[in-house]
């Protein structure tokens, strides 16, 4: 049986220097925090609802999945654009006959951002 439609994914990231923090995602999503501050900021983008809180922190990896290669490419620029140098890998799937295409961004806290595309083989 099908469940509800999913619009926002939420994720919250730990971390210790929250103005740090903020700075650092508002330079990769381009985009304006709402929150407190000193107390949490909150990005809305890609829909992915981030809540950055100080302590405790605990590094992660999370993953956006873009439609094609050309919008990872010109990600890619943007991000560089922006001062930002994201790693750029490749790795292969071979018993799902995928190769994803992947940008990797470590945060100040260790929190890895990847942001990637599957691609038939």
């Amino acid at each position: 049986m099908p469940g509800p439609l999913t619009t926002a994914i939420h994720l919250e990231l730990r971390v210790q220097d929250l103005d740090r923090a903020t700075q650092f995602y508002h330079q990769v999503f381009d985009s304006p925090p709402q929150g407190e501050p000193g107390t949490y900021s909150l990005f809305t983008v890609h829909g992915l609802e981030l809540l950055l809180l100080v302590g405790g922190v605990y590094p992660v990896r999370f993953g956006l999945r873009l439609a094609s290669l050309a919008d990872l490419h010109a990600l890619n620029q943007q991000l560089q654009a922006r001062g930002l140098t994201p790693q750029s890998h490749q790795f292969n799937h071979p018993a799902l006959n995928l190769m994803e295409h992947a940008l990797n961004l470590t945060d100040p806290d260790g929190h890895r951002c990847s942001f990637y595309h599957l691609a038939s083989v």
